[in-house]
């Protein structure tokens, strides 16, 4: 993907072989990186006291390096991310953290990595995908019948209940799902294939 930038500015160009990433940074402003070699690791789900610190719902392995996690990108804007480096972690459960991000000081600056999707080098993180639905954003759904849904763009968790947020017919939707729902999903070719309750689509 070609970034383009004012080219008046000051530009240097840093690349992070890491993320594979190109990052222009300017005097006023900086371009988000366009990276590949990802995955998705989870997302900022709240706010954590008043120092800026987060609560971090993940789906990696436990137990996991922390050294892993020195450094994340952050989904700004779709297919677009900003690099942050982490300071500290704190592990509340088998998925969740706080984290505590550098150059993040107050409650203001952090709201707005909320909800934001996470993702780190997949050479550098080791991910639990059994019975984690946060690993299927981006993958495509299908019917009983094998007949395309539409991308996940989201995943809602409250509580014991998961709902997808899927693309379909240019609208989003919200589908649940639970084991009794699922009928398979393969991690090669990136599909989930769900039981749908009739007229769901149409709500």
């Amino acid at each position: 993907m070609k970034i383009q930038f004012n080219s008046t500015l000051k530009e240097v160009v840093v690349k992070i072989d890491l993320f594979r990433c190109i990052r222009i940074e300017t005097s006023t402003t900086i371009v988000p990186y366009f990276c590949g070699n990802m995955i998705s690791i989870g997302k900022i789900k709240s706010l954590h006291g008043i120092k800026g610190q987060v609560l971090f719902v993940h789906h990696l392995q436990h137990p996991f390096d922390e050294e892993q996690l020195d450094a994340v990108l952050i989904e700004i804007w779709e297919n677009s991310f900003i690099p942050y480096f982490i300071e500290e972690i704190n592990a509340i459960s088998d998925t969740e953290m706080i984290l505590t991000i550098e150059g993040i000081q107050d409650r203001n600056i952090a709201m707005q990595l909320l909800n934001k999707k996470v993702y780190a080098p997949n050479v550098a993180t080791s991910i639990n995908l059994e019975n984690n639905w946060l690993s299927l954003m981006t993958y495509q759904v299908l019917d009983e019948e094998q007949q395309l849904i539409g991308e996940i763009k989201d995943v809602y968790i409250n509580g014991k209940q998961t709902l997808l947020e899927v693309l379909y017919q240019n609208k989003l939707v919200l589908l649940p799902i639970s084991d009794e729902l699922l009928i398979q999903v393969d991690r090669t070719n990136k599909t989930v294939q769900l039981r749908l309750a009739e007229g769901i689509l149409d709500l």
